[in-house]
């Protein structure tokens, strides 16, 4: 009860451990290590050691909160096939344009499960999250880590409230109206991109095989496209830790 009590997520003990996790990557990757880092509500069902391998230029390879996969196309037809049908990664920016423009998969990225390898601009990456989390003591560290992918990035010109069909003031969201000056990252072939100022060379983990808790218990993507999972990291439960036990 006291570690629910203490460690609970926005809690100061919680920033505090993400500013531990940041100090955990700054250490090894200067000393060479290719880090593999989740969070303690992981479960690995299978190696994904063989799949990182595919991506060797790869800077970062990171997990997500989405909780539809990506498909390959612009949006437009409801038969594109889903990107990780083909085993591969995200596709990044798939959707950019349409409503909800949060689709967006460079806006949902999470911490709790990504690869990080030693090359100069993942550690240039990492020294200055390390900035930003001591001199900003308030926050949430996967909100400081995205919005250092995005550095770079036009995302929206500009945008106009929709309110939700659940009544009047409940549930805003903010759409795109005009996406004039839009900046996207350079995509690669193999579906990494180029963020944090076109430094970082960084996959989205296809979300059927690097599962959240939504994506493999309720909606059960790894069934649904024939996927083995790699891993469940055991996100979107209700009650906090007791929803994880």
């Amino acid at each position: 009860a006291r570690a629910r009590a203490h460690w609970g997520w926005g809690s100061p003990l919680f920033n505090q451990m993400g500013r531990h996790k940041g100090v955990l990557m700054r250490s090894l990757l200067a000393m060479g290590v290719h880090l593999l880092l989740c969070d303690v509500d992981t479960v690995w069902l299978r190696d994904p050691l063989p799949y990182f391998a595919r991506y060797p230029d790869a800077d970062l390879l990171i997990s997500n909160d989405i909780l539809r996969p990506s498909r390959i196309g612009d949006g437009s037809r409801p038969d594109e096939p889903v990107a990780a049908a083909d085993g591969g990664l995200e596709h990044p920016t798939w959707d950019v344009g349409h409503v909800p423009f949060s689709n967006l998969l460079l806006l949902r990225c999470n911490i709790g499960v990504m690869l990080l390898r030693p090359s100069v601009p993942m550690r240039l990456f990492v020294e200055e999250y390390m900035n930003v989390l001591t001199t900003q003591k308030g926050g949430w560290d996967q909100s400081h880590f995205n919005d250092l992918l995005r550095r770079g990035l036009r995302l929206a010109n500009s945008a106009h409230a929709a309110v939700d069909a659940h009544g009047p003031g409940r549930h805003v969201h903010e759409w795109p109206r005009d996406l004039t000056g839009l900046t996207l990252p350079l995509t690669h072939a193999d579906r990494t991109v180029q963020l944090h100022c076109g430094q970082l060379r960084t996959g989205v983990l296809p979300t059927p095989a690097f599962a959240h808790g939504h994506g493999y218990f309720v909606s059960r993507l790894h069934e649904q496209h024939s996927v083995a999972p790699f891993v469940v990291h055991n996100t979107y439960q209700y009650h906090g830790s007791l929803g994880k036990r």
